[in-house]
Parts: C-alpha cells; structure tokens; sequence
C-alpha cells in the first residue's frame, strides 16, 4: 500500500490491512490500517496510487482494536471519514450511517463533514429499534431494516423488512413508534433474507425460502408492497452464486 523502493528487500512484513478506496476518488486513493507490534490500536492512513505524492501515508488518527466483530473500518461522506462501527450502512448523502456500536447496539450517527477518523466513543449515538439490524437506506433520513437476531419475538417483523424515518431519532434515547413503519412484505412463514438494493432505494431483490424451496423477488421498499417473482431465464444461479453489480 505504501512506496517501499528506498527500503531493504530484506525487511519486516507490511504491517497495512483492510484497504478501502475513498468515495469519489476515482480509484486513485486508498485508506488503510496498520497495527504493528507495539501499536496498542491501529493507526489509519491513506495513500494516492498516482501523482506526485503516490505512495506517501498522510495519517488519519487511530481505529479501534480490531476483533472479529470489529473487522476493520467503513469510509463515508466527502471528503472521506473512518467510521470503525461494525455492520455500518452510510446515507447515499454520505451525512449520516447506520451500525452497531460496541455494547450500544443499532445506532445512528452523523458522519464529520472533514477528514478524520471516528470511533464508537467519539459520536453522539441516536438509538435504532432493538428489533433493527439496518441494510440500507431508501432516502437520506430513512433506515431500511431488516429482523435482529437477540431481539423479543415480533411476529409481524418476522422474515421481514421495514423502515425507520431517522428524523425522528434523538440523541441516547429510545426511538419513539411513529418512527417506525409497517412491514414492508406479506406476513409469511417464508425466510427471506436481502439480495441487493437499487442505487435510488426505491426497490430490492430478496431470496425467499419456503421449505427447500428457494426463490427470488422484486419488491418496492414501500410498507405493504407485493413481491413480484423474477422469472428470467438463470437468475437462480445467479443470485445463488453472484453479486448484483448494476441496478437497471
């Protein structure tokens, strides 16, 4: 990740993990960590891969411990920010995001309009639902939510998906009701788990299990929608095996 032709061939390992190419970049600009012997948490730069400063780190502060819950970090807003928040869902704005922050739960923070690196202690937390493990958005201000595990028994949420407007959310305290919309599929003993999300949040692809039986749909993200049944010729294979790259 870094210009190491003025250093020996015989040398210490690379040290950098978890490249993330900053937004809007282009490709050209890379974020990292590094966590080395006597680093008692990871230190987190970046690096441009062209110009004429290629290759030199321009520090960003410090990420916490890395664990198998916190894997690294996610990039947001422009210019770029490290969030280290596992799970962590950005707005399409960039303004805001949506994750687990250690031993709070699902929260929303707001994203800091300048380059820096912000940990879980470092953001005022706005409390999602328990029930929510965030997968999206389908605006700026509004969550898509899909069912928590280590949650109470919410027959109407089960295998399903709705919404949390975030206006509405206030800093370290319980989200109010109205926050929350009705689900947005048919209540159904069916599994369904997301496949992807269109870029304008407006409609997503989900895999619906019904026994052995195992079946794709697409649905608006509107409360009460239908799913309808895609039918073209290989998408089991396709959604089972791949990626949805591109939304048309």
């Amino acid at each position: 990740m870094v210009n190491r032709s003025k250093k020996s061939d015989f040398a210490d390992a690379p040290a950098e993990q978890h490249p993330v190419f900053a937004p809007g970049s282009g490709g050209d600009e890379v974020w990292y960590m590094t966590k080395g012997e006597n680093d008692k948490v990871p230190r987190i730069f970046s690096s441009t891969l062209s110009g004429p400063k290629a290759g030199v780190p321009s520090a960003h502060g410090q990420g916490d411990t890395l664990s198998v819950q916190r894997p690294g970090f996610t990039l947001a807003g422009e210019p770029a920010s490290a969030l280290t928040a596992a799970v962590l869902r950005p707005s399409p704005d960039g303004r805001k995001a949506a994750g687990f922050h250690e031993l709070q739960g699902m929260n929303v923070v707001d994203v800091p309009r300048r380059p820096t690196t912000q940990r879980d202690d470092d953001a005022p937390l706005m409390p999602l639902p328990s029930s929510c493990m965030p997968w999206g958005w389908t605006d700026n201000t509004t969550v898509l939510c899909g069912e928590r595990e280590m949650t109470e028994d919410d027959p109407a949420r089960k295998n399903n998906f709705w919404t949390v407007d975030t206006t509405r959310l206030r800093r370290d305290e319980e989200p109010p009701e109205s926050a929350t919309s009705e689900p947005i599929l048919p209540r159904t003993s069916r599994d369904n788990t997301l496949r992807a999300l269109s870029a304008d949040g407006r409609q997503m692809i989900i895999t619906s299990r019904q026994g052995s039986r195992v079946e794709h749909f697409r649905v608006a993200t509107e409360p009460g929608s239908a799913p309808e049944k895609i039918k073209a010729a290989g998408v089991d294979d396709a959604l089972r095996n791949g990626f949805v790259l591109e939304w048309r």
